[in-house]
């Protein structure tokens, strides 16, 4: 379950990555009016507010609840290309690192489930991007 994107975590998510509001911007396709007015505390529609998140996501910060709202930078966030179809998967990690071959599977399910039983979650739906569990 994704945690609500507040004003406060933007900044957040935003300072952990060095952005700038145009960084987001680019990185998410939306407007820098939209991210000024979610940071200024105003509404964006859900499915603008799943693209931002989304960007953030794909540079391995995660918008989280704990004690409040904020946002969390992980180390290594592992791509997982579910698009090969049946046969190999590879995962290759936002931060540059090579890419690593996952065993053969029959299904993305079984490829989820070795995941899970590997000590990694997902990050963001449709469950693309997967980190270490904590």
């Amino acid at each position: 379950m994704t945690a609500k994107l507040t004003a406060a975590a933007c900044r957040a998510a935003r300072g952990l990555l060095g952005w700038t509001v145009r960084d987001l911007m680019r990185a998410a396709s939306v407007s820098p009016n939209t991210v000024t007015t979610l940071e200024d505390g105003g509404s964006v529609r859900p499915e603008t507010e799943a693209k931002i998140v989304a960007a953030f996501a794909r540079h391995g910060v995660e918008i989280t609840n704990g004690t409040g709202t904020g946002a969390h930078l992980h180390s290594t966030v592992w791509r997982v290309d579910f698009a090969k179809g049946r046969g190999r998967f590879t995962a290759q990690p936002a931060s540059g690192q090579p890419p690593r071959m996952f065993p053969d599977f029959a299904t993305q399910h079984e490829v989820r489930q070795w995941l899970e039983q590997n000590g990694y979650r997902a990050l963001s739906e449709p469950e693309d991007l997967w980190v270490a569990s904590a």
